[in-house]
């Protein structure tokens, strides 16, 4: 079984990989056309529509699809009466949503908003609908399944989304891409899920059998909900007091990073929670598996936001235009902070609800919110820096928490995880070094796009040369993690 289990946690891990390179390039370009082809003030909406979209999925899911993925055994019965609960759940959702509508648009003071709403509305009951079949797919760990309807939905949002822009319906081709795409993610979900799992939607609903399912859930749900306002308030506030303007050219720089951060911890979120829930009476062996998991995700993550935050003002006027260099602060900040991020989201929270603990992440987000929401409260009408180091000190302090407790759960000291990454903390700084010496003397006076490339290229070399060099056995470990099993087969 242990062998079975390890076989479909690489091969998962595979699979959402391959979804996290092909977002790794379509995002980044699909942000390139829609800068291009939008205005700063058409990013505001698209800020708003994200942050509803986004505040409806969590509503309606209520923590039910790591309920069910956590729970040894789901029956039919069950899983049918979550789903109606669900429907239901979107359906008041969105009812609420249509009958404020007129309400946001005259606090965000944008012409059409509550059209638009009304519009994404399609979306909320949808995804409240497939929700169920997206869980059953994970809860087997279907991730091939799963990453290809994923792809399908993000090339059909893209590829209508930039039609129907070209073809000059500007913010509504947006909200017309999300809708399609939406409703192909909904169909092909429910087709897989049923062909490829043993789910069944029986004509029955009985609230008693939901109840166990949302004793554990209710605390993940309200746990992300806190997560997505405190990610966001920041957003509502800047949108409430500031130009359009302002809130689209922060909202850009946010959501890039944001996006990159989310490309890189869906390699392995998805199957992690599987994976915990099987082993998790087993501390050794989680213990195990989540350092092995963070020390590859720190290998990653750190010389890429670093790169970023030393190239913003480099690439930012090359590939989107110099109506956008307003973003350049708020990618340097960010990206730096979202190497806390990285290392605990998915990973840390994945280990506390996999060990029956989703109180305990719920009462950090509580605590950690608050304190961000009365500083902000307090201080956010100063100006876009203060809010930036705000979110960061938030972000810092959530993920220090949770890492704290983890080390608890896993019966380890919390500085003996920090010292697990000396090696990498080396080698990002040295590659930091090079790239400053770099552009602060021999590409002082070059080409933009000439400092751009040279400064990824040596960064790239010097610092897969350097970790080469003073951790080689983990960095074979990580190339070999996706390779073994392709050798293998070759042989």
């Amino acid at each position: 079984m242990e062998k079975s289990l390890k076989s479909k946690t690489v091969k998962g891990i595979k699979w959402t990989t391959l979804n996290t390179i092909f977002n790794s390039f379509s995002y980044p370009l699909y942000q390139v056309v829609l800068a291009v082809l939008l205005l700063p003030q058409d990013f505001a909406y698209i800020a708003i529509i994200s942050l509803f979209v986004t505040l409806s999925v969590l509503l309606n899911n209520l923590g039910i699809g790591e309920a069910v993925i956590q729970k040894d055994e789901v029956n039919s019965s069950q899983l049918s009466t979550l789903f109606y609960f669900s429907i239901i759940i979107s359906i008041i959702i969105a009812s609420i949503l249509f009958v404020t509508a007129p309400y946001i648009e005259s606090y965000y003071g944008l012409v059409e908003l509550e059209t638009i709403i009304q519009l994404i509305i399609i979306t909320i009951v949808l995804n409240g609908s497939s929700s169920i079949f997206r869980v059953c797919l994970q809860k087997n760990l279907l991730f091939k399944e799963y990453s290809l309807i994923q792809i399908v939905r993000v090339c059909t949002d893209m590829a209508v989304t930039i039609v129907l822009i070209l073809l000059g319906y500007g913010i509504l081709g947006y909200v017309y891409g999300t809708i399609v795409a939406t409703i192909l993610n909904t169909i092909l979900l429910v087709i897989f899920a049923l062909k490829k799992t043993e789910m069944k939607i029986l004509l029955h609903f009985n609230i008693k059998d939901a109840f166990p399912f949302l004793n554990f859930g209710v605390s993940i749900s309200l746990k992300k909900i806190l997560t997505e306002v405190s990610h966001r308030i920041d957003e509502i506030i800047i949108g409430g007091m500031l130009a359009p303007e302002v809130l689209g050219v922060y909202f850009f720089g946010k959501n890039l990073i944001l996006q990159l951060r989310i490309l890189i911890t869906n390699t392995f979120g998805q199957v992690l929670l599987p994976v915990f829930s099987k082993i998790k009476k087993d501390i050794a062996k989680m213990r195990e598996v989540y350092n092995r998991v963070s020390y590859f995700v720190a290998m990653i993550s750190f010389p890429v936001f670093l790169g970023i935050s030393l190239t913003a003002h480099l690439f930012i006027p090359i590939f989107f235009g110099d109506e956008w260099i307003g973003s350049v602060g708020v990618i340097r900040v960010l990206s730096i902070v979202m190497i806390f991020l990285v290392l605990t989201a998915n990973i840390a929270t994945s280990l506390l609800y996999a060990i029956n603990r989703p109180g305990l992440v719920l009462s950090i987000d509580i605590v950690t919110t608050i304190i961000y929401i009365i500083l902000l409260y307090l201080f956010g009408d100063i100006g876009l820096n203060v809010i930036l180091m705000l979110y960061s000190f938030y972000i810092i302090l959530k993920t220090t928490l949770l890492q704290f407790f983890v080390s608890k759960g896993l019966e380890y000291g919390f500085l003996s995880y920090i010292v697990k990454l000396k090696k990498i903390f080396l080698s990002t700084t040295l590659m930091t070094l090079i790239i400053l010496v770099m552009q602060l003397t021999i590409l002082k006076d070059s080409d933009y796009l000439i400092q751009l490339f040279i400064s990824v290229l040596f960064g790239a070399i010097s610092y897969i040369a350097i970790q080469l060099l003073i951790d080689r056995k983990n960095t074979s470990a990580l190339v070999k993690v996706f390779l073994k099993r392709k050798l293998k087969k070759a042989s």
